[in-house]
């Protein structure tokens, strides 16, 4: 979600390029994964848009999602980014993982790879077509879902269940705002929005020789 927070979208997109071709050069690696604001700017549904990005679109005379089209540098590099990403013990990614996206039995380099094939299609054909409407259903999909911050919607049973299909210890989500970075079920799931777009607070979760902080 870096669209759609402000006027600063392009700085902050050419600085976390800049980050992961600086890291992979150190031998590290900073990972990008796309959000539900990512998809929503690139299927032009712009309702967040800064006002000053309508501006740069006009001033161009163009759209704004033309501006992250695969003839760019930074739209190839937004098309390229993966949906969810493992490391270690641990599994990344926007909103989180449901029991009825598991359903689907897709591993996890089919939902990249279909998140891929899908950024940039009209929200018509995304919405409709049944290869990728589960990527982008509201309440389900792994882009949008807040069900593990809704009482009673899960049980701790079915958050380990998820986990151990997902092949991983935590699930680390954000999208959900808190005030804090927090911890539930059993710390199966690490919610880390901490309201950062409010300015509010901003936090970051830290797992440094396996333990969080």
């Amino acid at each position: 979600d870096v669209d759609d927070r402000g006027d600063k979208v392009t700085e902050t997109f050419w600085l976390l390029y800049t980050l992961q071709q600086q890291a992979a050069d150190a031998g590290g690696g900073v990972h990008f994964l796309i959000g539900n604001h990512e998809t929503m700017t690139l299927y032009d549904d712009l309702r967040y848009l800064n006002e000053k990005y309508w501006r740069v679109a006009q001033l161009l005379s163009t759209s704004y999602p033309a501006l992250y089209g695969q003839d760019t540098v930074l739209g190839q590099w937004l098309h390229s980014a993966p949906q969810q990403g493992q490391v270690n013990d641990m599994l990344f990614l926007h909103g989180g993982i449901s029991p009825q996206y598991l359903t689907l039995g897709l591993s996890r380099q089919q939902n990249n790879d279909r998140y891929r094939a899908s950024l940039g299609l009209p929200r018509y054909q995304v919405k409709s077509d049944p290869l990728y409407a589960p990527l982008y259903d509201g309440k389900t999909s792994p882009i949008w879902y807040r069900g593990y911050f809704r009482p009673g919607e899960l049980s701790q049973a079915e958050v380990d269940a998820i986990a151990a299909q997902s092949g991983v210890e935590h699930i680390v989500v954000g999208h959900t705002s808190m005030n804090h970075i927090g911890s539930y079920f059993n710390g199966r799931v690490i919610a880390v929005d901490s309201s950062i777009k409010h300015g509010i607070s901003g936090e970051l979760l830290f797992v440094e020789n396996g333990k969080m902080s």
